[in-house]
């Protein structure tokens, strides 16, 4: 090894330990967000604590778990809504699939929530106050968790967006759909969960 190769091996290692300073401030600042916007519906996501062992993605194994911490200090957790069919959503506000088909999912949660339905809306790795702003454009009424570091789209794999996932009411995973949804498709997913 040359002898001017290790001072940069220690300025790499450096750098690595300053990006993950970063990225937990960064964190730190979403939760701060997320109280300050105000909105009951808007909430941190965390997979801390959540034993995800042998979990997957396939079609019938249980969904991977993850808490919600809401504005109001509420929390909740995926498992939590066992016994209803749930519905996630993963957007971004730059997406525009995702803005097409975000009116068919509130319309849907209007019309089905007294029965049962859930919806999470899951931001991909946007601030509280983007998210915000798309959740009262939208009108959005559904719980919206804010995925700031990716953790529940990396348990999703999910690798583009919109990606929604339909979870029975199991709590097992019955379909995953990539991309855009439109109203029919939407409904005909759903039936496969009620």
């Amino acid at each position: 090894m040359n002898r001017h190769q290790k001072p940069y091996r220690w300025l790499i290692a450096l750098a690595w330990l300053a990006a993950a300073l970063w990225l937990g401030g960064c964190s730190r600042a979403a939760s701060e967000e997320v109280v300050a916007t105000g909105l009951p519906n808007l909430a941190e996501i965390s997979t801390r604590g959540v034993n995800n062992a042998n979990r997957g993605l396939e079609k019938g194994q249980l969904a991977p778990d993850f808490a919600l911490q809401f504005a109001d200090g509420t929390h909740t957790r995926l498992s939590d809504w066992q016994g209803q069919p749930v519905v996630l959503n993963f957007w971004a506000t730059w997406c525009a699939p995702c803005r097409e088909e975000m009116p068919a999912f509130v319309e849907l949660f209007q019309e089905r929530q007294e029965e049962g339905l859930v919806i999470v809306g899951v931001n991909a790795q946007e601030s509280a106050a983007q998210a915000a702003t798309f959740v009262e454009d939208y009108g959005i009424t559904f719980p919206v968790a804010l995925d700031s570091r990716g953790e529940i789209q990396q348990l999703y794999n999910v690798r583009g967006l919109p990606t929604t996932v339909f979870i029975d009411r199991e709590g097992r995973v019955v379909e995953r759909w990539p991309g855009l949804l439109d109203r029919r498709a939407l409904e005909e997913s759903l039936a496969e969960i009620q």
